[in-house]
């Protein structure tokens, strides 16, 4: 396996891990009601739409972390001269949310800010790690 491809494969996975480890925080923070039918759309409508504020930044800051930290470890595998894993890690990241907003209803600035939270944190990553030489 080349050096790039481990990169962004193990880029995507550290993402993964955190994005779901923050998001399993926010389900505790605010589960589903035991009666809900998860595959009943205006239930889940219903659901969303009474989530406060917080439960969605949870899910923002644990995208933005995922993708910080992913984005920093590919660089750092790949090297500071080769950021071509970190953007792949970033656009799967990306590709991802956008599946997942489509699937589940957000609010409108969820959207917004789902959308940027992605390319803001590659970015931050990619440069973080470069700085680290």
């Amino acid at each position: 396996m080349s050096r790039s491809l481990m990169a962004a494969f193990a880029g995507t996975l550290s993402a993964i891990i955190i994005i779901m480890f923050v998001e399993m925080l926010g389900h505790q923070a605010y589960p589903l009601p035991k009666d809900i039918d998860i595959n009943d759309t205006v239930a889940m409508q219903k659901h969303i739409d009474n989530l406060p504020m917080t439960a969605f930044l949870i899910v923002l800051a644990g995208w933005g972390l995922g993708t910080f930290t992913g984005t920093w470890l590919a660089v750092r595998i790949a090297g500071k001269d080769n950021g071509r894993p970190a953007l792949l890690v970033g656009l799967i990241l990306l590709i991802a949310g956008i599946t997942n907003m489509i699937m589940l209803p957000h609010p409108g600035w969820f959207w917004f800010l789902g959308i940027a939270v992605f390319p803001l944190a590659t970015v931050f990553g990619m440069r973080t790690a470069a700085q680290m030489g």
